[in-house]
């Protein structure tokens, strides 16, 4: 994690494990984190791949939105 935290970039996208390890830096839990869970997505054909697709896309969306615009805006 440390070589990610050092990184230049504003925006990092990080595929990772639940549990990371016992690396623990400085700056642990102080990223937003926008979560998307897949794995229960109709596959059984395209169309209803992509309509599971994007409904847990803007699901995660709404509920990042809910838990951060708070921090940046008065609502």
């Amino acid at each position: 994690m440390e070589k990610l935290e050092n990184l230049a970039e504003k925006t990092i996208m990080f595929l990772r494990p639940r549990k990371l390890g016992k690396n623990l830096t400085p700056l642990r839990n102080s990223y937003h984190i926008l979560r998307f869970n897949f794995s229960g997505i109709d596959t059984e054909n395209e169309e209803t791949t992509m309509r599971g697709f994007r409904k847990e896309v803007e699901s995660s969306i709404k509920l990042f939105d809910e838990k951060y615009v708070k921090l940046y805006f008065i609502v």
